[in-house]
């Protein structure tokens, strides 16, 4: 499963045959701060218990002062803890990790993601946040051991070095 958290948050669930099996986007308009976490999170919950997925891959936020957002630090952080409370496993990629998965580059526009969602794997997504939504879902199936050709195991190769030693033990989990 993969999650673009934000105020319209994309998710993908992708199954082991990598055919989209649920993409969404989720906005709950008119409510806000805890109201609005808390139905997320709920959601996400929902979700994880009807597809069953081996490992929820999350975009990691964007630290920069400049792009950093109030309300998606509460969503981030009311996900995640809904994810940890209900012992459901999930990782974070950067946001250049996952560019670099769909596109090849780490720095593009997300146009380009969701054209080269479209193109890769035949999926059409109607917004950026469940194209991104569906690259994370691919490249959980990716680090999972799903062989996506040099290229795209490279970069999910590169990108797993950098995690601490619980999201690899995650990941194999996932296997």
């Amino acid at each position: 499963m993969g999650l673009d958290l934000s105020t319209k948050t994309g998710v993908a669930v992708v199954d082991k045959g990598l055919k989209l099996v649920h993409g969404a986007e989720y906005e709950f308009e008119g409510e806000s701060g805890f109201t609005r976490c808390g139905l997320l999170a709920q959601t996400v919950i929902d979700l994880v218990g009807e597809h069953s997925p081996s490992l929820v891959v999350i975009e990691a936020p964007i630290t920069s002062a400049k792009f950093n957002n109030y309300a998606q630090t509460e969503i981030a952080v009311a996900v995640r803890f809904a994810l940890w409370q209900a012992d459901i496993p999930y990782v974070d990629v950067s946001p250049s990790s996952l560019k670099k998965f769909v596109t090849g580059a780490g720095n593009c526009n997300k146009n380009l993601v969701m054209m080269l969602v479209y193109k890769q794997w035949g999926i059409e997504c109607p917004t950026d946040n469940i194209a991104d939504a569906v690259g994370l879902a691919m490249w959980g199936h990716c680090a999972a051991g799903v062989d996506f050709g040099p290229a795209k195991n490279k970069a999910v190769a590169e990108a797993t070095k950098k995690f601490s030693g619980q999201a690899v033990q995650l990941i194999a989990q996932a296997s």
